[in-house]
């Protein structure tokens, strides 16, 4: 991807030093942030950190702006997995001292896949002599930093919410419940979502340790997973019409209709799908023991 060009002057980056990104753990001491957060689950807040610091002076000359430019910082995220994004922190007046602290939560149950943090110097307000090839509109990005790190915890690999069924119209009796797009093409994220009843505190607890669960925890968990896996096999398998749309679904990776044939492959490799959609049909039964035979070879340790 080319690097877009912008209709204005900007100053060079050595006008603005970002530090690292830092995260504060349970015992409130901050750490960096690594390119990998392999010990994190979707109970997990990320609370982070870092320091801005400017050289006003020649930001305000390379990039010709008046001495009296109000010029604000702020931080936007991203995460891949929910596709949800929101801002994380902001600073006003950037030209009143040369450090500033930027700080903000991001809620786990909004993270999932990757979570793109984006830092922005920009343009506070507009300006009242707009000069050409100036920065002179509220928004205009004189220069950003962009880190991105891995949340690894998030096993299912969608967004997961803990809801109160009862007041949701979900049976209170269930665990947890399974939000599917309407249509495979639709992006994975785009309406995919397992909910988890609120009063079952088993199963909260067990989702909320899923990076370190109990032998007991890590079965229901694991119980959890096939229920789900089984759900969205079944979901394919007996439609016809979304069995005819999979390979279409392929060429977009990031679509509910690829996920799935992804998930065909890694439990029957090889197997056409029209073949496994017959065997459901005809034999549920024998293709149950399959599918149940395949989830356990997928658990780590071969037992649900």
């Amino acid at each position: 991807m080319s690097a877009p060009v912008y209709p204005y002057l900007r100053p060079p980056a050595t006008c603005i030093t970002f530090t690292p990104w830092q995260s504060f753990g349970a015992d409130g001491v901050p750490v960096s942030l690594p390119a990998t957060v392999a010990a994190w689950d979707y109970q997990t807040d990320l609370h982070l950190t870092r320091d801005v610091k400017v050289d006003a002076p020649a930001l305000l000359q390379h990039a010709g702006l008046p001495p009296e430019t109000e010029l604000a910082c702020v931080c936007e995220w991203t995460a891949t997995a929910s596709q949800l994004s929101g801002l994380l922190g902001h600073v006003d007046d950037l030209i009143a001292a040369s450090t500033h602290t930027l700080t903000g939560r991001i809620a786990g149950t909004n993270l999932g896949g990757s979570l793109v943090l984006r830092t922005a110097v920009v343009v506070a307000v507009d300006s009242s002599d707009p000069q050409s090839f100036i920065a002179s509109r509220a928004g205009e990005i004189l220069l950003d930093d962009v880190m991105t790190t891995r949340l690894q915890g998030d096993d299912a690999m969608f967004p997961i919410s803990v809801c109160d069924f009862t007041g949701a119209g979900i049976d209170p009796a269930a665990r947890w419940y399974l939000q599917t797009p309407p249509d495979p093409d639709m992006p994975v994220m785009g309406g995919l979502r397992l909910y988890l009843n609120a009063a079952d505190k088993e199963l909260v607890n067990a989702a909320v340790r899923a990076a370190a669960p109990t032998p007991a925890q890590q079965r229901l968990l694991d119980e959890m997973r096939h229920d789900v896996t089984r759900q969205l096999v079944d979901l394919v398998l007996l439609r016809p019409d979304w069995l005819e749309a999979l390979p279409h679904c392929v060429v977009e990776p990031d679509s509910f209709g690829a996920s799935l044939a992804i998930a065909l492959e890694s439990l029957f490799p090889g197997e056409p799908h029209q073949t496994l959609a017959a065997q459901r049909a005809e034999r549920p039964g024998e293709f149950a023991a399959r599918l149940q035979g395949a989830l356990r070879r997928a658990t780590p340790d071969g037992a649900s």
